[in-house]
């Protein structure tokens, strides 16, 4: 049986920057993740998905953009993974012919990435087999292909052969593994309900098939169904209650639904199978902030920050943390750590902003509002402090206000109250 999905759409929180506020009080934001390996390659399932249903380049473009995907991002994740996929040619053919026809739809650096991945896919394959270019094309043995795609792409430990009828190509044997296989393939191609109806068709011959039950709950948690998910993630533990994945993967679940004391209690259990997961440190110290417990919450980023010394986002939320207790120095270097790894981070910018004008540090947050404009030219809630801290400096006056169009610096000119 093929491995778990354990690298796949295990959801991080993404909050959102709330109606804007004076620097006093401060508005706070807990930044969203980057994508891990596994969303990234769900991501690409669904999009060769949309282009074989024949979605056009404004489409492809929505629907990427549904699932807060960065094209750019998944462009440069496509060039580092390629490298994996270029030592093992001969298995990746399917992939090629997939990632060219994304190249002939898609616009931009991304369908550009895509073409070039394909062409070396092909060259790799000539050189190592001499296979011809057409034989990129051949659908013969898809399925055998995108499982093997599967398997490395998640460090399968097995492997299974579909049993299928050389005359008609219909199954000859449906068993447990046989609809897992299948759910797994839908899965793969961005079909979420597919999968959910196959791996119910894989219990019905193995009930006590965790793995099963597991994948069933990532499936109905990218569907937005996180009480079903919960529910399959119980089953899957009742029957392998170390499977730290869906603990991890339950508590997310959990937090998606409000439930953050629940939240915690979960990926406490993944954390005693599991301590090294710094995942479960950082989603555990997003719940605690949540909940209002900044101290434990900044403990729980500190562990995630141990294993992990470059997770930006632990960074920039520990420093939101810290804020909300008045540590404002502390936040600042927290945000400076954050940008060190994530320069073009602009809520760290804007959120450091926010401390330095805390600190009555006018000038130096003026300075930490412009980098995060420069990022982001429309957050209107960082114009709108800026020209608080303007305001606040003392460096405008009426008859120069209206040199200032935007109307967030009218609003900070009204705040500080002068004729």
């Amino acid at each position: 049986m093929l491995s778990l999905l354990k690298k796949r759409w295990n959801w991080l929180k993404s909050l959102f920057i709330a109606s804007p506020k004076a620097i006093n009080p401060k508005e706070v934001k807990n930044t969203p993740p980057e994508p891990s390996d596994g969303e990234y390659e769900g991501i690409l399932m669904g999009l060769f998905e949309q282009v074989a249903a024949g979605t056009t380049t404004g489409g492809l473009r929505g629907w990427l953009y549904s699932r807060h995907c960065d094209d750019k991002k998944l462009a440069r994740w496509l060039g580092v993974k390629s490298e994996e996929w270029l030592r093992y040619p001969e298995d990746y053919q399917t992939l090629g012919r997939d990632l060219a026809a994304l190249g002939k739809v898609m616009t931009g650096n991304l369908g550009e990435v895509s073409q070039r991945i394909s062409l070396q896919l092909r060259d790799a394959v000539r050189d190592v087999s001499g296979v011809e270019e057409e034989n990129l094309g051949s659908k013969e043995t898809d399925l055998t292909e995108v499982q093997k795609f599967y398997q490395l792409l998640n460090q399968g430990k097995t492997s299974t052969t579909q049993r299928l009828s050389t005359a008609n190509n219909t199954p000859i044997v449906q068993d447990a593994e046989f609809w897992f296989e299948q759910g797994t393939q839908k899965y793969m191609n961005g079909d979420f309900i597919g999968a959910i109806a196959s791996s119910d068709q894989a219990l019905e011959f193995k009930p006590d098939d965790h793995e099963a039950w597991y994948n069933r709950g990532i499936a109905l948690g990218n569907l937005g169904r996180f009480a079903e998910a919960i529910a399959s993630y119980d089953k899957a533990l009742e029957i392998k209650p170390d499977l730290h994945q869906a603990w991890y993967n339950r508590g997310n679940a959990l937090g998606n639904l409000g439930r953050f004391a629940e939240e915690i209690a979960s990926y406490d259990k993944a954390l005693e199978i599991k301590p090294d997961k710094h995942e479960a440190w950082y989603n555990r110290g997003n719940a605690l902030d949540d909940l209002g417990r900044f101290a434990e919450a900044i403990a729980s980023y500190d562990r995630a920050l141990e294993i992990k010394p470059d997770k930006h986002e632990a960074w920039s939320n520990r420093g939101n943390a810290l804020g909300n207790l008045g540590r404002f120095a502390e936040e600042i270097a927290s945000y400076d750590k954050a940008l060190e790894f994530k320069p073009d981070l602009h809520q760290a910018w804007y959120n450091r902003g926010n401390a330095l004008g805390n600190l009555g540090r006018f000038a130096e947050a003026i300075a930490s509002y412009d980098k995060a404009l420069e990022i982001k030219p429309d957050l209107h809630q960082a114009w709108y402090n800026r020209g608080w801290a303007i305001c606040s400096l003392g460096k405008i006056g009426l008859d120069q206000l209206t040199e200032y169009s935007d109307p967030y610096y009218w609003a900070a000119y009204t705040l500080t109250g002068q004729d």
